[in-house]
């Protein structure tokens, strides 16, 4: 994915992640389902933070899943993370998953002595050069391989609307200005209403 001639930092809130890895802000907000903010995070070289559901209040966010949505944060570093979350956070009587966070939430414990990494076989699902540099970052840690098949599971779940999954239809506002022909739509969008 990564060349010198084109980058693509990946999930919806990549404009966040790329605004902060750039150096152009030290902190942005964004929104995470399955990856949208953890994503752009980890090809930036930053944190993303997911916060539980409802730490945050999804007030004025349109959500892909309610059930699964949560703001989330990008910073430079998990203590400037951690510090935007304690800013925002907080119970709101308004947002039907909002709750309150319980004692200690937030706190930051120490490394453990040993990480073990997890890694998988990732060879038919990205390009032959990503999967080589994959398996020589792995070779530089303590790793354990995991069968990556039920996770890929849970993301077509996601990704196919699973009934616990309550999403929003675009608001009546932005339909003048969506594509209405199903071609010129993005393979993403093709699957859902215009």
């Amino acid at each position: 994915m990564f060349s010198t001639q084109r980058m693509w930092p990946g999930g919806s809130s990549s404009g966040s992640g790329v605004a902060v890895a750039a150096g152009i802000v030290d902190i942005a907000l964004g929104t995470d389902t399955a990856g949208s903010g953890r994503v752009p995070a980890a090809f930036g070289n930053i944190v993303g933070l997911k916060p539980s559901i409802g730490a945050i209040s999804a007030g004025g966010m349109v959500p892909a899943c309610q059930s699964l949505d949560t703001i989330s944060v990008f910073a430079r570093t998990v203590d400037d993370a951690l510090a935007v979350q304690r800013v925002v956070e907080g119970y709101d009587s308004c947002d039907p998953w909002s709750r309150h966070a319980p004692s200690g939430y937030l706190r930051r414990g120490p490394l453990p002595g040993a990480v073990r990494i997890a890694v998988a076989d990732i060879d038919a699902l990205c390009d032959p050069e990503v999967a080589r540099l994959y398996r020589r970052a792995a070779g530089l840690f303590a790793t354990q391989t995991i069968d990556l098949t039920p996770f890929l599971n849970i993301a077509r779940l996601l990704l196919r609307r699973p009934l616990g999954c309550r999403t929003h239809r675009r608001p009546a506002r932005h339909r003048d200005h969506a594509p209405r022909d199903h071609a010129s739509r993005h393979p993403h969008d093709r699957r859902r209403p215009a």
